[in-house]
Formats: C-alpha cells, structure tokens, sequence
C-alpha cells in the first residue's frame, strides 16, 4: 500500500467534511493510519534547530532563534477520493493547521511503488521508503512505501524547516506506516546536522523467468488447490507453478502485481525468481479458497 502526503495551500475553511464523504471501497482509511501524536508533531511550527543556517552573520546582540513550544492538539482529518498522477482512485486524508503547516495522507489501492512512477519521480530510496524535500523555505516533502497491498504517500508542507529537519519530521509520521524507523540524520541543536548517505535500493521482490531450474514446484491439482499451499525458498530460488489438471488458473500477488501470472491453461507452466526476503501470498482469482505463500528467507 502506498500512501502519498502533499502540500496544500487551501485554507482550514476550504475543506467542508460534510461534503467529502468517505468511500469504503479505497482501504485502508487514510484516516486512521497515522496517530494523533505523530500528526501534531508533524504540524509544529519551526523550533530554531530546525531552521536552515542564516545566509549572512548576525548583527551582534541578535538573539537565537526560539523554538515554537509544545505541539498543537492534531487537527481532525478530512477525506475525499481523488486523482492522483494517471491513478484515478485515491483515498487522501489532509490535516490543516490553523498556523499553515498542512499534512496530507494518500492512499493508492492495488498498487506498488514501482507502478507509482509518476508520483514517486525525484525520490530517493531510504530504507524501506522513498523520500524526497524541496526547498528550505516553504519547505515541502514526500514519503513513499509499501504498505501490504497499496502504498501510502505523505507529503508535509511546513514553511521554514531545513531540508534535514523535513526530512526528521516525514521520516516520524511513516514509521506508524513502515513499523520502523528511517535511516535519516539525528537533529543537532547547535548546527544544520549533515546529510545521511543515501542507502542503495532494496531490490526487487522478483521477477518472471522462463526456463530454469526451480528450486520448487507447485502443482495447480484438480482439486482446485496449490500443493503445496506453503512453500520457503532462499533468495535467489525460482518457484515453477504447473497446472496439472483441465481448469484455467492463474498465480496472483495482490501485494506484488508484477509477479502476477496470466491466466494458465492445462500442463502450462508459470516462474517467478524471488529477489527479496519476505512473505508472498498468492491466490487464484478463478477460485475462491485457493491460497498459497512463499517464504523466501
């Protein structure tokens, strides 16, 4: 799941929650994904260490610059499905402060962040997520990341914060979404804290081969069942699908689209090289009840 937050420049009495009802069928509610801490957090005006460094030197008796004290109680979410880039279907939830920072939490169903191009153009990978920021005054930041089978973006518009400091406050509210932190660069109260060394990408969770050896096999049976329903392969290994009996079947990864077979007539053969330690679950859309996993480790 991908959930995207971006700026927005409308003001608190722009957005009327009587006029953007939810709509069930975009899941997870990108409501509900972030906690009110993190939210108000997110929201807080500039503390002085989170400024970018002054342009000139100070005219002496300049007092530092003050932080902005305790976080304001989290403003309520408003909803509404939208559009986003070329996907037509997005759950987004914005969270306005009366002071101007806003906080807005995407959700794209059925999806991965390699299928989110458009969106995620100009983010670098960082741990499990993709983030990028722009600018040091109007500051305005994205993250990326899966999230099961959708990917929630965040995108945070707070005026004033250093590049760094922004990326602090994305990196806080995906954790709630990732279930860890982000390898991004400690706040240093007496200077703007260095750059963290982009981490290389995590690679692929797969890919589709022909030809080689599996180091399983999975049999699509007669009895509308995968045998085995539950196999573990190293990373690296291949798992071959074959369906053996007369029904057409297919090998699906909702949370893995690009892994997706097509649809797979008697005797024929499907291969997937899995890439990535995890779990993949797969099912066959044709009938219900047949499941399968594979644990790659």
């Amino acid at each position: 799941m991908l959930v995207l937050l971006s700026g927005c420049s409308s003001s608190p009495g722009d957005i009327s929650a009587d006029t953007i009802p939810p709509v069930a069928s975009v899941t997870p509610d990108a409501c509900r994904l972030l906690p009110a801490d993190a939210i108000a957090a997110a929201l807080t005006l500039p503390s002085g260490a989170e400024l970018p460094p002054p342009s000139g030197t100070p005219a002496p008796g300049t007092p530092p610059p003050q932080a902005s004290g305790a976080p304001d109680p989290a403003p309520p979410g408003h909803y509404l499905v939208t559009s986003v880039g070329s996907h037509s279907t997005v759950g987004q939830c914005t969270y306005q402060s009366f002071r101007g920072p806003t906080l807005v939490v995407s959700v794209f169903p059925k999806s991965t962040l390699a299928a989110l191009a458009d969106v995620t153009a100009g983010l670098s990978p960082v741990g499990p997520a993709y983030l990028g920021t722009t600018g040091s005054s109007g500051s305005s930041g994205l993250v990326a990341v899966q999230d099961g089978p959708a990917v929630v973006g965040i995108a945070l518009n707070v005026g004033g914060l250093s590049n760094d400091a922004l990326a602090r406050r994305l990196a806080l509210v995906a954790a709630p979404v990732t279930g860890q932190p982000l390898p991004v660069p400690a706040l240093s109260a007496s200077q703007g804290a260095t750059s963290a060394a982009v981490p290389t990408p995590p690679p692929a969770a797969g890919e589709q081969v022909t030809g080689q050896t599996a180091a399983e096999t999975v049999q699509e049976t007669v009895g509308l069942r995968f045998d085995p329903a539950a196999i573990t392969v190293s990373s690296g290994g291949v798992v071959q699908w074959t369906n053996a009996g007369t029904a057409p079947h297919n090998v699906t990864f909702d949370a893995n689209p690009e892994l997706t077979s097509g649809t797979m007539g008697a005797g024929e053969k499907y291969q997937v090289k899995f890439n990535r330690a995890g779990q993949y679950q797969y099912h066959c859309t044709f009938h219900p009840g047949m499941d399968g996993s594979v644990t790659v480790s």
